[in-house]
């Protein structure tokens, strides 16, 4: 079965919290026969464009897709950003290149 696991940034090494929870469910997946990939996501204060940047690495081989949102995309309250039409373009990208069986949302 494939399986996807949201994270939150998901940058080794891990200390806490929900990147910790999703990289040893993904392990223990593995060990199941299941292949598993991961979204994550990071805020970049320093880069002011609206565009959502999209990037692949591995973890544990699995592919990693980190998205990457600029200032411009920041917002005072989280609220927004669940809703953001160019992260659910970006993600819906994502998701329809994987195909997973199942889609776990940890954090995004």
């Amino acid at each position: 079965m494939k399986i996807g696991l949201s994270a939150r940034r998901f940058v080794p090494p891990f200390r806490g919290g929900v990147d910790v929870y999703s990289a040893r469910l993904g392990k223990a997946f593995q060990r199941l026969g299941h292949e598993i990939f991961y979204l994550a996501y990071d805020l970049e204060q320093e880069r002011e464009s609206s565009e959502i940047l999209i990037t692949e690495d591995d973890f544990s081989g699995s592919r990693v897709w980190r998205f990457s949102l600029g200032s411009a995309e920041m917002h005072e309250e989280t609220f927004p950003i669940g809703y953001n039409p160019g992260m659910g373009e970006a993600t819906y990208r994502v998701l329809s290149e994987e195909q997973p069986d199942i889609f776990v949302i940890l954090n995004f």
